[in-house]
């Protein structure tokens, strides 16, 4: 799967395109900068986890939501690969690692909870 990403103007707006000529627009809104020319990053992550996940419901139905975010996290992987090309790249869980509160205080796992996970 080969993905090109192709700066439009001087602003925020880029087109992504894939090997089939399938085009998506990436622009912010104006209040940020960009031309409201397309989805903003954060959506069209959003719309990428949506679209991954499994929206329909019939009985005994598994609800598969976890996959999209698991998608989401090989996307990432991929594009850190291609944006640093020979860095390894060092992944990071936020339920051994902690994550800094908005309020400034930072956030970890009880010790157990991370030894049962490491």
């Amino acid at each position: 799967m080969k993905i090109t990403l192709e700066r439009v103007n001087d602003n925020y707006h880029f087109e992504l395109k894939n090997e089939r000529g399938h085009i998506i627009n990436v622009d912010n809104r104006a209040e940020f900068g960009g031309d409201d020319l397309g989805a903003s990053p954060m959506e069209l992550l959003l719309m990428g986890v949506a679209g991954c996940s499994d929206v329909n419901t019939y009985p005994g139905k598994l609800k598969l939501i976890l996959c999209g975010f698991h998608e989401a996290t090989m996307m990432c992987q991929a594009a850190y690969q291609i944006i640093n090309p020979g860095k390894k790249y060092v992944m990071k869980y936020t339920t051994v690692s902690g994550v800094d509160g908005f309020d400034g205080t930072r956030k970890e796992a009880p010790k157990a909870v991370v030894k049962s996970i490491v």
